[in-house]
């Protein structure tokens, strides 16, 4: 009854992330997806404690926790982020980033280790694929009825242009999650025999296509080609021919060659290198161990005080839009060693992972997922979605259930039935 509890809260929890407002507070209490995490490691501890099976799970867990390099370089950054809260001076939300990041970890724990039979994992991936797809339909009732888009209207020589941001507050950082869904669907459609099922999966790799290109972000356009040719290369190399035809006819759209032209346009881009000067500058100034977790947002203004050419419009704090300069600048050394060793080693393991004794359609789902992962750490070189909950919550979830597939094989339990 326990276990069933917790695999519903997670459930529950990919589904409602997105759709919770980021900021909604009732009585200056925040209310969001949050809750759900804290229930999910709340009733997992209380598991723990209470039962002895869940209890040598945990047990089990820990010991195998430390025996891969992802978990050993995720811990890494975790303990220089709690570190780091020490001599932060705005000790806030150093403690809040990392506490957040602490919860990614849990929950990566729970579901590689707790809630990782096959049935789960199918729901897992299913609930990630309806809500991905839901959010698309949102993002398209949004060009329509232009609800929830006054921020992202513009008008140009082309007429009036929208920007779909659905439910996640900004066109980037749907974007950024869309990135992360496209590909694992994409490869599930190819791998599909079931007519039916097939089409289905085809439908949602159209939505996110579509929302991909309504949201006008050209870092998600530049991670959608990436992943193309990375996914060509994995899966069949004639796959290429294909998306360089899709590419070709989207480019017809005068939308889409004109916002592609901005990529060389410096009045468009001044202001994310003007932000990335700051933090090579913070970076020069704190080598060794950086100025604290969720520092660079809040001494942003002390920084364009200083150096008033770097400022950019009005803002008096920004984040930095460059997760691998956010880590050094506020961590430092050991920061990054832990970042880039960590997403660096997510995908070695999901590399072998395909090769490993597991169902076809998941192989087809990590073969997309590889191709998703590497587009997306790429495009974070100029955004920081690793540290935006509701894409970020995602990422450690697909790492997650690799990994259950990882430690089911390992420990002699091969899983061989589809979604």
């Amino acid at each position: 009854m326990g276990n069933k509890s917790l695999r519903i809260l997670v459930y529950l929890y990919i589904v409602l992330l997105p759709l919770f407002p980021s900021k909604l507070r009732v009585a200056s209490i925040p209310v969001n997806a949050d809750i759900i995490l804290g229930g999910i490691i709340l009733l997992y501890a209380l598991l723990v404690i209470l039962y002895k099976n869940n209890r040598n799970n945990f047990i089990y867990g820990i010991k195998d926790f430390f025996s891969n390099y992802f978990s050993i370089f995720a811990t890494l950054l975790l303990v220089m982020m709690l570190v780091s809260s020490v001599y932060a001076k705005y000790k806030l939300p150093a403690v809040s980033e990392s506490f957040r990041f602490s919860g990614y970890i849990i929950l990566y724990f729970i579901i590689k280790y707790e809630v990782n039979d096959k049935n789960t994992i199918d729901n897992i991936i299913k609930c990630f694929i309806a809500t991905t797809s839901f959010l698309c339909i949102i993002g398209l009732i949004q060009i329509f009825t232009r609800i929830g888009v006054s921020e992202f209207i513009y008008h140009g020589s082309f007429g009036t242009r929208v920007r779909v941001p659905s439910t996640l507050g900004n066109p980037n950082s749907f974007g950024g999650l869309l990135l992360l869904s496209i590909f694992p669907v994409i490869m599930l459609c190819i791998n599909e025999r079931k007519k039916k099922t097939k089409l289905l999966y085809l439908i949602c790799s159209l939505l996110m296509f579509s929302n991909i290109i309504l949201t006008e972000s050209r870092n998600a356009w530049l991670g959608l080609a990436i992943g193309s040719v990375i996914l060509a290369i994995i899966y069949n190399i004639k796959l290429i021919f294909a998306f360089l035809g899709i590419g070709t006819v989207t480019l017809l759209f005068p939308q889409v060659s004109t916002r592609l032209k901005e990529l060389t346009d410096m009045s468009q881009n001044i202001g994310r290198i003007r932000l990335w000067e700051i933090a090579l500058i913070i970076i020069k100034e704190h080598p060794i161990r950086g100025i604290g977790n969720g520092n660079y947002q809040k001494l942003y203004s002390y920084y364009i005080t200083k150096y008033p050419q770097l400022r950019y419009n009005d803002h008096k704090e920004f984040s930095v839009h460059n997760n691998y300069l956010k880590i050094q600048s506020e961590l430092g050394i050991i920061g990054t060693i832990g970042f880039l060793g960590m997403i660096f080693s997510a995908m070695i393991r999901i590399k072998k992972l395909i090769s490993m004794n597991i169902d076809d359609k998941y192989v087809a789902f990590f073969k997309g997922a590889l191709a998703s992962l590497a587009a997306f750490a790429f495009i974070n070189m100029s955004d920081d979605f690793f540290m935006v909950p509701k894409i970020a919550s995602y990422f450690w979830i697909i790492i997650a259930i690799g990994e259950a597939l990882h430690y089911k094989v390992n420990n002699s339990v091969t899983i061989q039935e589809g979604l």
